[in-house]
């Protein structure tokens, strides 16, 4: 009888689970140019960027970072949570850090 590995967490399957979200809950309306990365960091588990172009202020693309720590958890539940909320404030404006309107629009996920 073989036993049934769960597949590890990859960059890959963040990617398949935006778009997937993204058609699901945001009509396609986030960014398709977004940069998954995991990172060493401390201050939180995960934080979304916006890249411009020094000069023109031009956007460039989005990035978005998962901490080493919460990678390490392996559990595609809690990345997955992660990844809507960080995908929550793409939609909401990353101005709108947890103000009323990343609140009003992270609530209709409640």
């Amino acid at each position: 009888m073989k036993s049934k590995r769960k597949k590890k967490l990859t960059i890959a399957m963040i990617r398949r689970q935006y778009d997937q979200y993204n058609r699901s809950f945001f009509r396609n309306s986030l960014p398709k140019a977004v940069t998954f990365l995991v990172v060493k960091r401390r201050d939180c588990l995960a934080e979304t960027s916006e890249f411009v172009d020094a000069k023109t202020k031009a956007h460039l693309h989005f990035q978005i970072e998962f901490s080493r720590e919460l990678w390490n958890l392996q559990s595609r539940r809690v990345a997955y949570t992660i990844l809507l909320h960080e995908m929550v404030h793409l939609a909401a404006g990353l101005h709108n850090n947890h103000n009323k309107v990343f609140e009003a629009n992270r609530k209709t996920f409640d």
